[in-house]
């Protein structure tokens, strides 16, 4: 069972991620599913726990993903953060590079600016703005950030509204006792999977638009508060409104087509345009504010594992988007 239907939609015979061997795609499969989770008391979240070292994911020591980092910064170094949820952290990609943070660091290793830049992916799987809002406030800002990007509108969208992970379940409890003392032992989680699977794979995924003027009006809210923080801390903010499957005039691939109607994107659009309408009104608060949803019309490969998540190759297309977007932000440390 766990040879044929790994956990991350990584199956040997789906055509996302076709160019690698299933024994490559178990190994992002077995990282991704044994990192240890916990509830931090400072932010207030469940996120991951820090110092993690897995075959294609490294969890620094402060808890983020990739190379390891000092709280404290040179003068002549500059600091990004992206802050988002699972379509940040990318824990399909097969390495930390290959994350549109990862991406973006390169970009501007190869650039011609004279100074050290630092991309830091903040990224959290489940995080929508509430949770990015607290770890900015609570734990990002001591470490002399000079831009916070936030990617997200995804997770805000199709959690329920108000959703506040807690503080400890049943099911957290037994998934980070196994991973932190048992990890081995794959038994109990791959039963724990066919069962809570089964029949489940080709079902239409429900849409609830009832609560969406007041998912929108939070998010709206916690953004403005995340620019608010940055004008008081002075570091630049830049909110991008994510891509997520359908979005834009990209031509979807028959797969994608099929996720679509499973997840009811047709529906969907309608809500997440609520969200694109509001950004007018961020603008005065952020340092900068862009629709992503267009990103991918001129692709017509495959983009989406689901409704939201994304290749590889699709992270450098961000990568790509978000390096022109911030480049003159970052152009002009210099010259202060």
């Amino acid at each position: 069972y766990d040879f044929f239907n790994p956990y991350c939609s990584l199956k040997s015979d789906t055509l996302v991620y076709s160019e690698i061997s299933y024994w490559d795609k178990a190994k992002i499969c077995d990282s991704w599913l044994s990192l240890v989770w916990h509830w931090e008391e400072k932010t207030n979240v469940y996120t991951l726990e820090p110092n993690q070292h897995k075959e294609t994911v490294n969890i620094n020591n402060y808890g983020f993903r990739g190379s390891e980092i000092s709280k404290i910064k040179d003068d002549e170094t500059y600091r990004i953060f992206v802050v988002g949820g699972s379509t940040t952290i990318s824990l399909r990609a097969p390495s930390d590079e290959q994350t549109h943070p990862g991406f973006l660091q390169k970009l501007f290793d190869k650039s011609e600016l004279n100074f050290p830049i630092e991309v830091i992916n903040a990224g959290t799987p489940s995080f929508a703005s509430s949770q990015e809002l607290s770890i900015i406030k609570n734990k990002i800002v001591d470490f002399q950030p000079d831009l916070v990007i936030v990617y997200d509108g995804s997770n805000d969208l199709n959690l329920p509204y108000g959703h506040t992970p807690a503080k400890s379940s049943f099911r957290s409890i037994l998934t980070d006792g196994f991973n932190r003392y048992l990890s081995f032992w794959e038994t109990v989680p791959v039963v724990y999977h066919a069962f809570n699977n089964f029949g489940k794979e080709d079902q239409v995924h429900t849409f609830d638009s009832s609560t969406i003027e007041s998912k929108v009006e939070f998010w709206k809210d916690n953004i403005n508060n995340i620019c608010k923080i940055g004008n008081e801390k002075d570091f630049d903010v830049v909110i991008l409104l994510q891509p997520i499957l359908g979005s834009g005039n990209k031509k979807l691939t028959e797969y994608e087509q099929n996720q679509y109607n499973l997840f009811q994107h047709e529906k969907v659009l309608q809500s997440y345009k609520k969200f694109s309408s509001e950004l007018i009104n961020l603008d005065n608060s952020c340092t900068q504010v862009k629709d992503f949803q267009n990103i991918f019309d001129s692709h017509d490969e495959i983009i989406y594992f689901d409704n939201t998540h994304v290749t590889y190759d699709a992270n450098e297309i961000i990568a790509q988007n978000i390096f022109e977007l911030i480049y003159p932000i970052v152009e002009n440390f210099n010259k202060k």
